[in-house]
């Protein structure tokens, strides 16, 4: 008995259809099986599909929370770029006659360098204040030693405040 090519080739056909029917079956009732192992975990009765899809949307809304905090960020280093983030402070005695360091300057700088020197000069019967604007790092008026150390402390980030002794030139005279 001979068989001709298109039976063979039906019958290798019925014979890989029946067998793809049944791993499709046997996958199906494995997939059923961790459905209801996922339900009963979870507790709520609800099954893998279901499950895998809540957890599909929870990522689609961190993804657009994180779009969002990196907006933030983003605004935010700018705004940080321009505040006014570095401060150096420095407090002395401004006479040779007046303790207690009360008189001090005060340098406000952004990242550039930019920004203000506020000095108050304490005496015993008035005192006197002064700003002077700062641009990067440099002021276009004269600095007393303490606006420099000032400035300096506030550009290298020491936020320490220190009472610090600077030679005067004209100790005991009012300071500009």
């Amino acid at each position: 008995m001979e068989l001709s090519t298109e039976l063979v080739v039906a019958v290798v056909a019925v014979v890989l259809a029946a067998v793809a029917i049944g791993v499709a079956w046997w996958s199906a009732r494995r997939v059923r099986r961790v459905d209801r192992y996922v339900a009963a975990a979870e507790g709520d009765g609800a099954g893998l599909v279901s499950t895998v899809q809540q957890h599909a949307d929870q990522l689609r809304e961190l993804r657009t929370d994180l779009l969002v905090v990196h907006d933030n960020t983003t605004l935010l280093r700018r705004m940080a770029k321009d505040s006014l983030s570095r401060i150096g402070l420095v407090r002395y005695d401004a006479f040779a006659d007046l303790a207690g360091a009360m008189s001090f300057s005060l340098a406000q700088l952004d990242e550039r360098g930019d920004g203000v020197v506020l000095s108050a000069i304490a005496g015993r019967s008035d005192s006197r204040f002064y700003a002077k604007p700062i641009e990067g790092g440099r002021c276009e008026y004269e600095l007393t030693p303490e606006e420099r150390i000032a400035i300096e402390r506030a550009i290298a980030g020491e936020r320490a405040e220190a009472i610090v002794e600077v030679e005067r030139t004209r100790r005991g005279s009012k300071a500009s």
